[in-house]
């Protein structure tokens, strides 16, 4: 455990154990089209102990942690990525897991489906995560089966120069209510807005014209 797991906030965790794990998976990659489809294929095996989860808030709210016990989860993890013309990228991603002790913030079904477009120097993305069967915890610490919900996202870039891009992204746009962990809900619609700036980009861009 951590100091801020042990210390942060009083009362302390000083009875948290460490975490054990042992993991192991076996995968197959494959692309497809002359490179412009990507599969992927994973099987994995984890058990271990003493996983450190967050304890629901009670009044006063410091957040605080405990020990999970023993655990075992068998899975299956799917990807693909598929280019079909040099504008357009589509991609999706699913797992599934099977928990022979659920585990608090841990879904057993979860689905990422996203596609991208590029016009000129715009950049457009639209997103959407489906999870279903969400193992959570309630206030007195049992385990249960939260609601499925589905999170959907859009995002739209614009490169201004060679080493900076702005952008606009709208989050939760279903606007569901939804915790990933019991007692901290998730925000509504919501948006923010940023820059990305590249540096090796500006260098280049600064050795290539030096009086810009």
């Amino acid at each position: 455990p951590t100091i801020r797991e042990l210390y942060l906030f009083p009362p302390a965790n000083g009875d948290l154990q460490p975490e054990r794990m042992i993991n192991g998976e076996i995968g197959w990659n494959q692309q497809w089209m002359q490179g412009r489809m990507r599969t992927e294929l994973t099987a994995f095996l984890s058990q271990g102990e003493n996983l450190i989860i967050l304890v629901p808030p009670a009044a006063p709210p410091p957040p605080q942690y405990r020990n999970s016990g023993q655990f075992r989860n068998l899975g299956i993890e799917s990807a693909w990525n598929w280019r079909p013309f040099n504008a357009l990228d589509l991609s999706a991603n699913y797992t599934w897991i099977n928990m022979r002790d659920p585990l608090p913030a841990t879904p057993e079904h979860n689905l990422f489906i996203s596609g991208r477009v590029r016009s000129g120097k715009w950049t457009y993305l639209l997103k959407i995560q489906g999870i279903f069967n969400l193992y959570n915890a309630d206030a007195e610490g049992v385990e249960v089966v939260e609601k499925s919900y589905q999170v959907l996202g859009a995002r739209i870039g614009y490169r201004a120069t060679s080493f900076l891009d702005v952008f606009l992204a709208g989050n939760n746009l279903l606007d569901q209510e939804y915790q990933i962990n019991y007692g901290y809900p998730m925000p509504g619609i919501n948006f923010m807005g940023g820059i990305s700036l590249k540096l090796n980009a500006f260098q280049k861009d600064q050795i290539t014209n030096p009086d810009r």
